[in-house]
């Protein structure tokens, strides 16, 4: 767990002051590899954000400005509209609300604008290594670092949201985002993302 503990260190401060509840994390997601894991990483911090707001890993139990890891995973809060690519347990997000899924003890990561997941990690050392290495690629860093300076603070519990869809020719910058609470933007993402796939031949008339 080198790169986890240094990506913990690194990170703001902790989200929930008091320790993880490992029983009730279990109880949510059960006692398999993947629960281990996340588990292990909220043992040593338990949520934060990192590289200026861009990556935010999800604390147990969440605060009134933002949701804890259990009702983040809740198939009511947002799983609905992504279908089977929404699998595992989702830890960790980037500045777009890029989620970084834990199935079977490996690390994938779902891109909410095409409900598409991809394997990039064996384990969530691998993980945080690769988070490390390139914060810009994989926590989009340069964007919110952008937005930022344009727009002002990002609040805890908003992510950005892509104004025109990348399906719609829009790109990941801080000219084509916007700011939203981080359970509606999956909503509206997944409610745009409906429409563009019914809807393929009006895609570029789509914001």
């Amino acid at each position: 767990m080198e790169f986890v503990r240094e990506l913990c260190r690194i990170g703001g401060s902790t989200i929930v002051g008091q320790k993880v509840d490992i029983a009730r994390l279990r109880a949510a997601f059960g006692d398999d590899e993947s629960a281990h894991a996340v588990s292990s990483l909220l043992a040593i911090k338990n949520g934060f954000y990192a590289f200026n707001q861009a990556l935010h890993v999800f604390s147990d139990a969440g605060t009134p400005r933002e949701p804890g890891l259990i009702e983040w995973n809740s198939p009511k809060c947002w799983k609905q509209f992504y279908g089977a690519a929404a699998r595992g347990i989702h830890f960790a997000e980037d500045c777009f609300g890029n989620q970084f899924q834990c199935i079977d003890g490996r690390i994938s990561l779902l891109t909410v604008d095409r409900a598409t997941s991809r394997v990039i990690a064996e384990t969530i050392d691998d993980w945080a290594h690769l988070i490390l290495d390139d914060p810009c690629r994989w926590a989009k860093q340069h964007v919110s670092d952008e937005w930022q300076r344009k727009y002002g603070r990002l609040a805890p519990g908003d992510r950005l949201v892509t104004e025109i869809s990348p399906l719609a020719g829009g790109d990941f910058s801080h000219l084509n985002a916007r700011a939203e609470e981080e359970i509606e933007a999956m909503r509206y993402r997944g409610r745009r993302l409906r429409e563009l796939q019914k809807h393929p031949c009006e895609r570029i008339n789509w914001h």
